[in-house]
């Protein structure tokens, strides 16, 4: 691990290894900022493309940022738990987190709007899980006792398995 992290890593605790990393960290904006600095860096170690290191910081900073705005909301002692595992073509992602469960036991499906809508008619919010739902797929969600798990898998290239690694700035 990088020794420059020092300011990152503070209320995050990570765990990496060849195809997988384990990040526990506070449900709050700075330490989801945080943690995707981190996870961006241990992603870039285990070979994944740069392009696919962006649609997951997507994925996982909107799934995570409504956790922290909805279901941990008001509280600063909650801990999100986030669990990746990278296969050769796959990032396969747990997140689980103590707070309120989803709205009707589900993830939401995401709102679609017309594109041709002028923009100050647009509606507020509901746009993430549009994403989250176009740039993941195997999404299942659990609330287990008094914990959501939501699992999901990223389509990702990796260096060594398709053509070569490209560099991070």
């Amino acid at each position: 691990m990088p020794d420059d992290l020092g300011p990152i890593m503070q209320g995050v605790t990570p765990q990496s290894a060849t195809n997988a990393i384990a990040l526990r960290f506070p449900a709050t904006n700075s330490d989801v900022r945080h943690s995707m600095i981190l996870l961006r860096r241990l992603l870039v170690s285990m070979g994944v493309f740069i392009d696919d290191i962006g649609k997951v910081e997507l994925v996982l900073a909107e799934a995570l940022n409504n956790i922290v705005e909805h279901a941990c909301a008001g509280t600063d002692e909650n801990m999100v738990g986030l669990d990746l595992k990278r296969t050769p073509s796959r990032l396969n992602c747990q997140i689980c987190d103590p707070g309120k469960p989803m709205p009707n036991a589900q993830p939401p499906m995401g709102r679609v709007t017309d594109p041709t809508i002028g923009r100050d008619r647009l509606p507020e919010g509901g746009f993430g899980w549009m994403l989250i739902r176009s740039l993941s797929d195997n999404i299942h969600y659990q609330r287990i006792g008094e914990t959501n798990r939501l699992t999901l898998s990223i389509p990702i290239r990796c260096a060594g398995v398709i053509g070569s690694r490209k560099s991070v700035n």
